[in-house]
């Protein structure tokens, strides 16, 4: 049985329209186990029933909220509870919070969000597990999308730092060449922690790129 890291990374290589035997080269897998990822809807799990963490218990009621009621994405969730207290392995979280997260809508009906031209940007990030030189490595990807044509701008880095939110936010408007009306993201410290000035800053500097 592969890792839930191994099964993760698979179908995000597969869905950027990579062949499954490129997949096997990069990640040193036989075509049965690539085939046998990409055929499974649900994320590898052993059969024993889970035993609870004790690092994790006392902070699972906060896991559920804003798993279930705030939809913040693993890593955000991993912060908070780490300003918390927890001092426990990003892997034993990743695992448990797999099993609370509600089912995912199938995307062939899921209503599409419309906008005029040139009127909002969308801007998120999700962690992944890559091999680079031969080790698994935890890779961020943020991801801006035009609300009106769904292009798509995809931005690498190692962190979650403001400097890198900021960084991979910009490079998006220099990419399209140009900035939406609104951008619509997430309320992450780094843009919202009391009007934070550095992610403002970035903004009047970036503006004059134009508008779409």
């Amino acid at each position: 049985m592969i890792s839930l890291e191994a099964w993760t990374t698979i179908r995000h290589l597969h869905a950027q329209g990579k062949s499954i035997r490129c997949i096997c080269r990069e990640l040193h897998l036989s075509r049965k186990t690539v085939r046998r990822a990409l055929r499974s809807p649900e994320p590898p799990h052993y059969q024993r029933k889970p035993t609870e963490n004790a690092q994790l218990a006392p902070f699972l009621p906060l896991i559920q909220q804003l798993t279930t009621e705030e939809h913040l994405i693993g890593s955000r969730i991993l912060n908070e509870i780490r300003a918390r207290g927890y001092t426990g392995s990003p892997a034993a979280f990743y695992r448990m919070w797999a099993r609370l997260r509600p089912a995912q809508p199938d995307p062939r009906v899921t209503e599409r969000f419309e906008t005029a031209p040139g009127e909002q940007c969308q801007f998120d990030w999700s962690p992944y597990t890559v091999l680079i030189g031969g080790a698994w490595t935890r890779v961020i990807v943020y991801n801006t999308v035009l609300g009106y044509s769904r292009r798509q701008f995809n931005w690498p880095s190692r962190d979650e730092t403001a400097a890198s939110i900021y960084e991979a936010l910009e490079e998006a408007f220099w990419h399209f060449g140009a900035v939406p009306k609104r951008a619509l993201v997430d309320n992450p410290r780094a843009f919202v922690l009391n009007a934070h000035p550095a992610f403002l800053a970035m903004v009047r500097a970036v503006i004059t790129a134009g508008s779409m």
